[in-house]
This record gives structure tokens, C-alpha cells and sequence, in this order.
């Protein structure tokens, strides 16, 4: 039998800073972009001890320092820890853990969110506030969506390898690979009908917990894609910056 042989990787770590108000106007000409779609959101509170039991409150303390510790991972160690606890309380983090935060997204021609992105129009939010890009782009030929991923995995130097792994193995053959604050977001430079982002956004959850596999599921629930272009002064004080991607010299 005849091992598979990895393929040699088209990502590149750039030489050159860059963020999201260079990536992404270079990004919508190179797919042909006339509209993209925005979405405004308020984050809903956060769970909290106080919201639902006595003991839910203890499992919810356990898991947020599982999840500074790992950087990740917050309600895998919190349903897990759910299994043996009693039946109001599991019954409510179930009811919590499938909560889905939507909001319409908004047609915007390309020529005002350029502009309005080079202002600075979407960073600096209030703490809850959230504007995202939707991978569903409309051009002269028709519309379709963009190649996008959101990672758990914390960003560091050697994470940084990891991510470009991961965007060659799944085969991701055009893009830009940002650090987004806490960890990393994926913006392939080409379309995709949605049947064939279902099918990256099924084997990219095979590589969980690299892969943020809540942020997918919510996707699926949408039936389009969307990762947050914008700053706060709370929870994502950092812009974007760019780590790799296939235009790098």
C-alpha cells in the first residue's frame, strides 16, 4: 500500500505587518466583490455563577480555570463535568450550551466598507458590541462564499506553525491567516458554493480543538459563515494581524 505523501504548503509567514484594513480590500478585489454582507451583534452576557444552581455555580468556576489554564475549551470542560451533576442543573447548562445569538446580515457595497474600514469605523465597539464579516459575497458572475475558519487554539510562535498545518491539510490553497486577538482566523481569497464550505467546515471540526467546533456549529445554524472584523475596548482590544498567507514573498 502507498502512503499518502503531505503536500508542500503554499503558506507562507509574511515579511511584511499587515492587518485587516490592508488584508481585506485586497482580499474583495482578488474574489471580485461588488456587495458583502455585515453583521451587527450584541454579545449576550456570559454565563455566570448566580444564573442558574448552587452546584452549576461550582462547575462553572471549575471550568473557567480549566479554561485560563488551556486557553480554550470552556464549555467542553463545563458539559463534561455536567454529566454527573443533578438534573436541573444539567438540564440548564444544556439549554445554555445550545443558545444561538443571530442578527440579519446587512448588504453593503464593497467601495463604502472599504472606506468605512479605513476610517476606522469598526474598531474601538462598545465591550459588547461586534460587527463580522459573513462569507457570503456577492460579484459580477453571481455570488458565493469565502473560505473561513475560526481556531481555539491560543496563538503563539509555535501555534503559528500549527495554524499554516492546518490551512495545508485542509487544503486551503489561497488566503490570509490572522492572529485575532486570542487566537487565529482564516480568509480564503476564493469562492465556494455553500455545499462545498459545509464540506471544509466538517473536516476542519476532525481537527477540534484546534478548530473552534462551537464557532462551526453556529455556522451551520446560519448557512453562512461570518468571523469578527472588529476591536472593543473590553473582550478584543487588538486588531488583527496578519501571520501568513499565500501572496508572502
Amino acid at each position: 500500500m502507498t502512503s499518502l505523501q503531505p503536500q508542500p504548503s503554499v503558506w507562507r509567514r509574511t515579511a511584511v505587518p499587515a492587518d485587516l484594513v490592508t488584508v481585506l480590500p485586497d482580499l474583495l478585489k482578488s474574489v471580485g466583490a461588488l456587495r458583502i454582507e455585515l453583521i451587527y451583534l450584541q454579545r449576550p452576557p456570559s454565563l455566570h455563577t448566580g444564573d442558574l444552581t448552587p452546584r452549576a455555580d461550582e462547575l462553572i468556576r471549575a471550568a473557567r480555570i480549566d479554561y485560563r489554564a488551556r486557553g480554550y475549551g470552556f464549555w467542553d470542560s463545563l458539559l463534561t463535568a455536567a454529566v454527573d451533576a443533578d438534573d436541573v442543573t444539567r438540564r440548564g447548562l444544556l439549554s445554555r450550551a445550545t443558545q444561538h445569538n443571530a442578527a440579519p446580515p446587512r448588504a453593503v457595497p464593497v467601495g463604502t466598507f472599504t472606506a468605512e474600514l479605513r476610517q476606522g469605523a469598526y474598531f474601538g465597539l462598545p465591550a459588547r458590541d461586534m460587527v463580522s464579516l459573513s462569507s457570503r459575497v456577492e460579484t459580477a458572475d453571481g455570488s458565493g462564499h469565502l473560505a473561513m475558519l475560526d481556531f481555539s487554539v491560543p496563538h503563539s510562535s509555535c501555534a503559528d506553525d500549527i495554524a499554516i498545518e492546518v490551512a495545508t491539510t485542509l487544503n486551503i490553497h489561497g488566503g490570509y491567516l490572522l492572529r485575532s486577538g486570542t487566537s487565529y482566523h482564516l480568509l480564503g481569497d476564493y469562492l465556494l458554493s455553500w455545499d462545498a464550505s459545509i464540506d471544509l467546515i466538517a473536516r476542519a471540526q476532525l481537527l477540534s480543538p484546534l478548530i473552534d467546533h462551537r464557532w462551526a456549529a453556529h455556522q451551520l445554524i446560519d448557512r453562512f459563515c461570518a468571523l469578527r472584523i472588529s476591536t472593543d475596548d473590553s473582550r478584543h482590544p487588538t486588531t488583527h494581524t496578519l501571520v501568513a498567507s499565500t501572496h508572502a514573498p
